[in-house]
């Protein structure tokens, strides 16, 4: 049987039942390996860790943080005009009511208003970047 590699196409490699590798092929120069690391793998983390600067002790968490930071897409940049518009992964809309200081994005549901800052909106998209001057 024969099929056609895309870049970005993942094989997994199996030996006598056990998965030993993935690989991958890349823009049609072939099959290259691919290294999969669970960021919740402090062990591998640390291994990791020891391979990018090994004369740094204790690197472990910046490790599992910056390949955690890799799951997540990246958040838009917060618009800080008055009356910007953002869209939650819910899909509300928060406006930004106020310039500066505490609690400046605000949602109305059924009738009562919620306050936040921009780091506890799980922006999706922006809609307005609004006013300013």
């Amino acid at each position: 049987m024969s099929r056609e590699w895309k870049p970005g196409d993942v094989a997994s490699v199996l030996q006598k039942g056990t998965l030993v590798a993935l690989r991958t092929e890349a823009d049609g120069y072939g099959f290259r390996p691919l290294v999969v690391i669970d960021p919740e793998d402090r062990e591998a983390c640390r291994v990791l860790a020891d391979r990018i600067a090994p004369d740094m002790v204790g690197n472990t968490n910046a490790t599992q943080a910056a390949l955690r930071s890799l799951l997540e897409p990246p958040r838009p940049k917060e618009p800080t005009g008055l009356g910007a518009v953002v869209e939650d992964e819910e899909g509300e809309k928060w406006v930004r009511w106020k310039d500066g200081g505490g609690y400046p994005w605000s949602l109305t549901r059924d009738g009562v208003a919620e306050y936040a800052d921009y780091a506890e909106v799980k922006v999706a998209r922006v809609l307005s970047k609004g006013w300013s001057e």
